[in-house]
């Protein structure tokens, strides 16, 4: 009698004849269908109940108005603070009014896109809505974005574009008609006011937190840790490894006198100061603008090869630091503040002249 010998566990082979034909069959999934997008757009909490107990009410109209505001309070501290209000108008009487704060990231832009964004998802399908805004520059990228004045590439490379592709999307899927108005800040108009009392209103306490990965957003976002980046994705990239180079170069023993006074110093102005007036952005190659930055590079760390610092770093070939010129001990500063500084004098004058010889020869043969 011929044997089949089977190299395999029976428990193995047991489980994998059940997995393939299982002896029962499983339940089709549930898909539920929501006449708001505020589901699907924002956590569940008691804000989101909120929104979706306005729009619930809202069933019943397709014609809506809404003043919306948001503001922001002690930006770049750790008491900062984030708020978004709006009011629903109707026969010039508010129907509806709604507050919440919001985190991460905060901007006044922000706080006024999502402020936007929370009074259309109350709205049911084909509806028509009039938003009022104090921002004119929202005003202007909804503009730009809808007229497909935006190339693809550049669809990423603007702020907060994961609640605008969100915004936008929406709108299409829902058919929604949306005509933003400028509204002035601060102005006499009751509900506009209204819609600014409620967003400056920093003392409640409930969230309405966005999930950037929702239906509406199709595209991938990048993330830092938990928190879903919402800037230019490019730029949000060089600003880590930005960060990462700075974190280098302030961790070494040369930088150990400047980083006390690190939160005194204006970065972006020293910045270009080193970078000859030119932005950061800007990459080319000028050999004599390099020697520049080099020279100030090494005064901002006192490298420059004077005799203080010779004599520190070779004591045996630079037995002393006296000045050849005023014949005291050097400083760090002794090559500008040298009591007898002739020979530098002389240098700045020779330095000029050449500079003026040379842009005149440069006119005369031109």
């Amino acid at each position: 009698m011929n044997e089949l010998n089977l190299h395999a566990n029976y428990l193995d082979l047991i489980y994998s004849i059940a997995l393939r034909s299982p002896l029962t069959v499983l339940s089709p999934p549930t898909v539920t269908l929501t006449n708001t997008p505020i589901f699907n757009l924002f956590q569940v909490n008691s804000s989101f109940i909120k929104l979706q107990e306005i729009a619930d009410f809202n069933k019943r109209y397709t014609n809506f108005i809404f003043y919306t505001d948001g503001s922001v309070t002690d930006l770049t501290t750790d008491r900062c603070s984030m708020n978004i209000g709006w009011v629903q108008i109707y026969n010039n009487t508010i129907l509806q009014s709604y507050s919440s704060r919001i985190k991460l990231w905060p901007s006044s832009y922000k706080a006024k896109l999502i402020a936007i964004i929370s009074a259309i998802c109350t709205c049911p399908r084909n509806s028509n809505i009039q938003i009022y805004t104090d921002s004119q520059s929202i005003i202007k990228k909804f503009s730009k974005i809808t007229n497909n004045s935006i190339l693809a590439h550049k669809q990423y490379s603007y702020s907060y574009w994961p609640i605008w592709h969100s915004l936008l999307n929406l709108i299409q899927s829902y058919q929604y008609t949306v005509t933003l108005h400028k509204v002035p800040a601060h102005s006499d108009n009751i509900f506009n006011n209204e819609a600014d009392k409620l967003a400056t209103n920093h003392n409640s306490t409930a969230y309405l937190d966005l999930i950037h990965n929702n239906i509406y957003n199709t595209s991938y976002t990048l993330k830092y840790g938990k928190y879903t980046i919402e800037q230019p994705t490019r730029r949000a990239i060089k600003n880590i490894c930005n960060v990462h180079i700075i974190a280098m170069w302030s961790s070494q023993h040369r930088m150990n006198n400047i980083i006390p006074l690190s939160l005194q110093i204006d970065w972006n102005a020293t910045w270009l100061y080193l970078n000859n007036n030119t932005k950061r952005t800007n990459n080319y190659t000028n050999f004599s603008l390099n020697q520049s930055k080099l020279f100030k590079i090494k005064i901002l760390l006192n490298i420059l090869p004077t005799l203080h610092h010779l004599n520190e770093l070779y004591p045996n070939s630079f037995l002393h630091n006296n000045c050849i010129t005023c014949q005291t001990p050097e400083h760090q500063l002794h090559w500008l503040l040298c009591p007898n500084p002739t020979n530098l004098t002389n240098i700045i004058i020779e330095t000029i002249s050449e500079v003026i010889n040379n842009s005149s020869l440069d006119i005369t043969q031109s």
